[in-house]
């Protein structure tokens, strides 16, 4: 895990799996949920899609911390907290994570 959060205000979820539905999703750097796309309309992300996301709509405080994950309509949903992130609604970066493989054998990769 990366020990300086990057401050961010978007995430950007892009779907490159195999035959997968997923959602953005946010958790704390313990595992716990703060917000689940599945429970939103508007945030499905099929196959070959991509879906940004204004984390201000999620209604947590500023400076936060958190982890960028998904989950999916069937199978594993997947995390990568190798970087913490801090929200900063006054910022423009945006964070990118890529799913990739199959509904129960993927992966979530943070891009720079």
């Amino acid at each position: 895990m990366s020990s300086t959060p990057i401050a961010t205000r978007y995430y950007n979820l892009v779907n490159d799996g195999v035959g997968i539905t997923i959602f953005p999703k946010i958790l704390t750097p313990g595992g716990d949920k703060l917000w689940d796309g599945r429970n939103h309309d508007g945030y499905t992300v099929n196959v070959g899609e991509s879906r940004s996301v204004d984390l201000t709509v999620f209604g947590i405080d500023i400076g936060t911390l958190f982890v960028l994950s998904e989950s999916t309509r069937f199978g594993e949903d997947e995390t990568e907290s190798s970087q913490v992130f801090s929200f900063d609604p006054t910022c423009t970066v945006t964070a990118n994570e890529v799913r990739g493989g199959s509904a129960c054998n993927g992966s979530l990769e943070y891009r720079h």
